[in-house]
């Protein structure tokens, strides 16, 4: 991840958190100095104390009001994003953000008296323009940090943060946004593997050639117990790493023993008390079920028959073979004309009641066929049944329904738990999937490079992107999905709801998702970080966008009407996105010297053509258009487009609708000046007849990442 530390000074091109830097044509002070003070109290930001004696970034008092430093850091700590652009000046907004505190220590004391500057330069906080050189409590610059008063006006009444204070506390400032607390761990632990169960911390330390397994309560993670210990000098080196993973009936411990072909796994069960009991060894998979435990041997080299049901309270060796000894369970197979490969199958074992679901292939020596076919075996009567006929990579059981992606195109598809009306999902390759909330999510894998774009299939069964981001990877938490960003992005994670509206930014560099039953956690730079107070989910936003308060659907007056009959076919790249019915979204380009003035109407015109290759008549029947009117990304206003008119259509021939907007948001009230954008939300559906042919036909307009139906224009006072 890239440290940005102070904004601007980091990377000119951002300029998050601070004004713009020395060499960008901005005016950095109206006055050439100012008499500030460090605090003579003590200052809380969301219960975390400040230092400012030895602090790169104190907070400062000038005419008896504190100042808050806008680092990368502090900011979002508050839930505070800011921008900087040479036409608009320093941007400050509300945005669902969060990091961890960053003390900015030094070992150099900073002096009870300095000197801040006036900054000129446009400031916007909240959409609303400041003059700063006007304010009564202006904002500062200091060490080339915007620093940002802490008054009544802005801390309470912009963005609803608790503001105390006590003459024996001090200043207790506390924001509304989640926030990530890290646990008072030993240094080395975040480093292996930790969990969170049943509100407790479980985690290991290495003392010599032991590693010794502690639970500690949750609010109190230096007070620990010791509840498991085994040696990790075995000839191999120093095997200290371990896994925690909560199953169905609690938590386990995982770790590994000896060489790759020679050792083995072992499998802890840890009950809700602590109690520590190796249950299984060896290279496995194991189900639960009414019957017992499924065991899949998953040891090599691989053989047939390797799927066993052990008596509930008993061990592996007194388990009973089941399903067919000719093939070869849990394992996926692939088979070229030089060699034979076997890796797993994303562990898609899965028993429900009687019947467990598992991958098999025919295998044995010099005879490998009928590869990776999804079976039920029924562990009572060991009856099996071939559900699914085709090669699969990795399947799962989701509400009495089967997800798969098949060998033939890596694509993802759905049919019932019987293997009856399967039905195709994604139209890409897939990495990974999971159901959240009635929707499918899957990830694609786009530059061989461990990059992956995140897809969403809804229960209408549309494919589109979820978020204009590649991720490192996703996993689903607590009903949310957690993605973790490319180490090199100014952001470590962001959390979306099941919808896959976003739900927050995660400033820290995230390493990975841990164990957890009580919301997320995750390990950061060798840290344990707890997310708290996260919403379940997002408030109605336009898709991909931030999460934004709920903004109603408005009708639009207007009436459809026929418009032109062209006959020119470049006129095809107006109407570049669909096939037969296309939509093209107008909006003001105002000529160099033109201004759209605030509180003046705003035309637009959304027009449909007839892009039919054969010379046909199509009449629009109905379509779903909604369009969106955005502030620098924030959702202020969304209009629902009147039914069409069934107005016929010759080829290259087109219908419209002119419309307007009042420049007033959701609460009814003008929107302030700045840049705006307008977009017909995509993805959209037109139906449509044709002239000779009997039925309606859809046109499918998909999600456009680029936004190509629509553009920016700015509004003036």
């Amino acid at each position: 991840m890239i440290k940005r530390w102070i904004g601007c000074a980091a990377a000119a091109s951002l300029c998050v958190g601070l004004l713009a830097p020395v060499g960008v044509g901005v005016s950095h002070a109206a006055d050439p100095g100012v008499r500030v003070t460090l605090p003579a109290f003590q200052v809380s930001l969301n219960e975390h104390t400040v230092d400012n004696q030895y602090r790169e970034y104190p907070l400062l008092v000038y005419k008896d009001i504190t100042y808050f430093p806008m680092t990368w850091y502090d900011s979002r700590l508050l839930g505070l994003e800011a921008t900087w652009t040479e036409q608009d000046g320093l941007e400050i907004a509300q945005e669902p953000v969060t990091s961890s505190y960053v003390s900015y220590q030094t070992d150099r004391r900073n002096a009870s008296a300095d000197t801040a500057e006036v900054p000129a330069s446009a400031i916007t906080i909240n959409g609303k323009m400041i003059d700063n050189t006007k304010e009564p409590y202006p904002l500062l610059s200091f060490r080339d940090v915007t620093y940002f008063p802490l008054t009544w006006r802005f801390a309470h009444d912009e963005f609803g943060w608790d503001y105390e204070w006590d003459t024996a506390t001090g200043l207790t400032i506390r924001s509304g946004n989640p926030q990530l607390l890290t646990a008072e761990f030993p240094e080395d632990v975040g480093e292996n593997d930790v969990a969170l169960y049943k509100g407790y911390y479980y985690f290991a330390e290495t003392e010599g050639t032991q590693n010794r397994v502690y639970r500690a309560p949750a609010q109190h993670p230096l007070d620990k117990d010791e509840i498991y210990t085994y040696g990790i000098e075995n000839g191999y080196g120093v095997q200290k790493q371990v896994s925690f993973k909560i199953r169905e009936d609690g938590l386990w411990l995982m770790y590994h023993l000896g060489g790759a072909t020679m050792g083995h796994d072992e499998f802890v069960k840890i009950s809700d008390d602590g109690e520590a009991e190796v249950r299984h060894q060896g290279y496995l998979d194991f189900r639960d079920s009414p019957n017992g435990t499924l065991i899949v041997n998953l040891g090599n080299p691989p053989f047939a028959g390797n799927l066993s049901l052990v008596p509930t309270g008993q061990q592996a060796l007194v388990g009973k073979a089941v399903g067919n000894p000719d093939l070869l369970y849990g394992r996926h197979v692939t088979v070229s004309e030089s060699s034979v490969g076997v890796g797993g199958d994303g562990s898609s074992t899965t028993v429900i009641g009687d019947d467990a679901y598992v991958l098999g292939s025919s295998y044995s020596a010099g005879h490998y066929d009928d590869l990776n076919k999804i079976y039920r075996i029924n562990l009572k009567s060991n009856e099996m049944a071939k559900i699914i006929n085709a090669g699969v990579q990795r399947f799962a059981v989701i509400d009495d329904r089967l997800y798969y992606v098949k060998d033939a195109d890596s694509a993802l598809y759905v049919s019932n738990r019987d293997g009856t009306g399967e039905r195709k999902l994604s139209e890409h390759a897939v990495s990974w999937f999971a159901e959240v909330g009635g929707n499918v999510y899957y990830t694609t894998e786009i530059d061989n490079n461990n990059n992956y774009e995140l897809s969403k299939v809804g229960p209408d069964g549309n494919d589109v992107a979820v978020y204009n981001t590649l991720f490192r990877s996703v996993q689903v938490v607590d009903g949310k999905l957690v993605c973790i960003l490319d180490e090199k992005d100014d952001y470590g994670a962001v959390v979306l709801d099941s919808s896959g509206n976003l739900l927050l930014t995660v400033t820290d560099p995230v390493t990975r998702v841990l164990a957890s039953d009580d919301g997320i956690l995750i390990a950061s730079s060798g840290k344990v970080v707890r997310l708290t107070d996260l919403p379940l989910t997002a408030q109605a936003v336009a898709p991909g966008n931030h999460g934004l308060p709920f903004v109603p659907l408005t009708p639009i007056d207007g009436k459809w009407a026929f418009e032109h009959q062209y006959d020119d076919v470049a006129f095809y790249n107006v109407y570049s996105i669909g096939n037969h019915v296309a939509p093209n979204l107008t909006y003001p380009r105002p000529s160099p010297g033109e201004e759209i003035k605030a509180g003046n109407p705003v035309p637009f015109n959304l027009s449909l053509i007839n892009r039919n290759p054969d010379p046909a008549v199509e009449t629009v029947i109905g379509h779903d258009f909604e369009i969106q009117i955005l502030n620098r990304g924030k959702l202020v206003w969304r209009g629902r487009v009147p039914a069409a008119a069934n107005i016929p259509l010759n080829s290259l021939a087109t219908m419209g609708i002119d419309f307007t907007w009042d420049q007033k948001g959701s609460d009814g009230k003008q929107v302030p000046a700045g840049q705006y954008s307008v977009y017909l939300l995509t993805p959209a559906d037109i139906e449509y007849t044709v002239e000779g042919k009997v039925g309606t036909f859809t046109e499918h307009i998909d999600h456009v990442s680029d936004k190509t139906l629509g553009g920016g224009f700015s509004i003036q006072e």
